[in-house]
């Protein structure tokens, strides 16, 4: 069983790495191989919109998406994780999103809709979505969360497709930080913001441990 995670955030060691390596324990406690890769430490070319991709899925470019691309066919659950700046995902994880279409997501019309199906081998994968913001209301990463369901869903084959915000971590590494340096910072309120942190490793944990459940 192998689990794979993209990290779309250009902060290593943030809040969206450390829950994403949170998850990943869940999985590797459940038995789970598991990988994980920044989009920051990949070197590639912006999609440039050529559609030379559509018939075959084969991109003219030869660089790193083709690594993403091979660790996503051979996985049998996926996590993306990334926050959300401006109610989005971050450019540069938009970017490589961009060039994964063409090699792993087959597009046809069928009268006047658009059918997207996976190029991926088939098998059912379960997926999760994380998405982490600054702002307290959810309702700012809601965008973020549901980008990232629809690129997993067209690769489940039936697997589960699960979700978690996290919002309201507006420091770095915040998410893991000690409860006597959280209140050094936060002040009042920080047993709460403590109490909520560990809630939400510890749905981290549990909801990589439900990827390799099938």
């Amino acid at each position: 069983m192998k689990v794979f995670a993209l990290v779309g955030s250009p902060r290593e060691g943030g809040n969206t790495d450390l829950l994403v390596e949170e998850v990943l324990a869940g999985a590797r406690a459940n038995g789970a191989e598991t990988e994980k890769m920044l989009v920051k430490d990949l070197r590639f070319e912006p999609c440039q919109g050529c559609l030379e991709c559509r018939p075959q899925g084969k991109c003219r470019f030869r660089d790193d998406v083709g690594i993403v691309v091979r660790k996503m066919d051979e996985a049998d659950a996926l996590v993306l994780g990334a926050p959300s700046y401006i109610n989005f995902v971050p450019g540069h994880f938009k970017m490589l999103c961009d060039r994964l279409v063409g090699p792993t997501i087959s597009i046809r019309r069928t009268g006047s809709d658009l059918v997207f199906e996976s190029r991926l081998t088939p098998k059912k994968r379960n997926g999760l979505a994380l998405a982490v913001c600054a702002c307290e209301k959810q309702k700012f990463a809601e965008a973020t969360l549901k980008f990232m369901e629809g690129q997993l869903r067209i690769h489940a084959c039936g697997g589960k497709v699960d979700r978690l915000a996290a919002v309201g971590l507006q420091l770095y590494g915040q998410v893991t930080m000690p409860a006597g340096r959280l209140a050094q910072i936060a002040g009042c309120g920080a047993e709460e913001r403590y109490a909520y942190q560990q809630g939400l490793l510890e749905k981290a944990r549990d909801l990589g441990s439900q990827l390799v459940n099938f």
